[in-house]
């Protein structure tokens, strides 16, 4: 199997994510779709594509999340961008990014169906603190396909998801 170029630690083609390792497909360092191989797990990029800002959608601080607060993330996309989740994916990739304007400390938990105890972005000071996530998509009876965030700490917080990828088996 042709191997993708690695830069700097990152794979610049959609990837296989095997027990051998990881091999890419577009070998040419192009975002090209991988291909599903018996037994393996199927990484695909998406984007990145803007799927969920708190910023643009709710006027004042209705939009901002509240410390204590846990909420679903419709993957499908605030900003008419189309469902790129297909049926068999079981995480997604995402980055993450958190705005403090307030004083504050705190954490953000991105999880599936049950939060597991975990942060994935922590801050202590107003700001703006980035991280990629590799997240569990939650299924809704409604049939909408989501991940859910949890916001701990003292301060208000906007939240900003962009998709890069998924997971499938």
């Amino acid at each position: 199997m042709q191997r993708g170029k690695v830069l700097a630690g990152i794979v610049t083609g959609a990837a296989l994510l095997s027990a051998g390792g990881v091999a890419a497909a577009g070998g040419d360092g192009g975002l090209a779709p991988a291909t599903v191989l018996s037994g393996q797990i199927q990484f695909d990029t998406a984007g990145p594509t803007r799927v969920y800002d708190s910023r643009e959608y709710q006027p004042g601080d209705g939009s901002r999340f509240q410390p204590g607060t846990s909420a679903h993330i419709p993957l499908a996309g605030q900003l008419d961008a189309p469902d790129r989740i297909p049926i068999g994916a079981k995480a997604v990739l995402v980055n993450l990014t958190v705005v403090v304007k307030a004083p504050g400390h705190g954490f953000l938990a991105a999880h599936g169906p049950t939060w597991q105890g975990n942060s994935t972005v922590n801050w202590a000071t107003p700001g703006t603190y980035t991280n990629v996530a590799l997240v569990p998509v939650t299924d809704l009876p409604s049939g909408a396909r989501t991940m859910q965030v949890r916001v701990e700490g003292n301060a208000a917080i906007d939240v900003i998801v962009d998709l890069t990828g998924w997971v499938a088996v």
